[in-house]
C-alpha cells in the first residue's frame, strides 16, 4: 500500500514556468535542490528551462554498457560475493563504488528508473 500523499498538480503559465526558471538559475542551486524546495517535479522543470535557454539544454545521458567485475571478498570465515561499480555521468564525472552482487539486479532496476523519471 503507497501511504504516501498524492501530490497536488499546478498548472502553470508559460510566464510562471519562465519566472521559476529565471529564480532557479539566479539562485545557484541544483535543479534538484530548487525543485524540492518549490515542490515542481524535476521532470517537468527540466524541459522548461531547456525551452528557454536551447543552448544550455540538459540531457540525460545515456547509459553506458555496464562491465561487472567480480571480486570475492574474506569477512571472517564468510566468502561475500561484490563488484565494484563505475557510472560514468555526463558531467566527465565518474563514481566508483562496491556492490554486493546479490543487489545488483535492483540496483540496475532503480537506476534505470530513475533515469527515465527524469526524462
Amino acid at each position: 500500500m503507497n501511504l504516501q500523499p498524492k501530490r497536488k498538480v499546478t498548472k502553470r503559465t508559460s510566464e510562471e514556468k519562465q519566472a521559476l526558471c529565471e529564480q532557479w538559475k539566479a539562485s545557484g542551486k541544483t535543479k534538484s535542490d530548487f525543485c524540492k524546495e518549490n515542490n515542481i517535479p524535476l521532470a517537468s522543470f527540466f524541459p522548461w528551462c531547456n525551452k528557454l535557454w536551447p543552448e544550455l539544454k540538459e540531457s540525460v545521458p545515456n547509459i553506458l554498457p555496464v562491465k561487472i567485475i567480480n571480486k570475492n571478498v574474506a569477512i571472517s570465515d564468510t566468502q561475500v560475493e561484490q563488484t565494484d561499480i563505475e557510472l560514468l555521468l555526463g558531467t566527465n564525472t565518474t563514481i566508483r563504488f562496491k556492490l554486493p552482487i546479490k543487489n545488483l539486479v535492483t540496483f540496475i532496476q532503480e537506476l534505470s528508473h530513475a533515469v527515465a523519471t527524469i526524462r
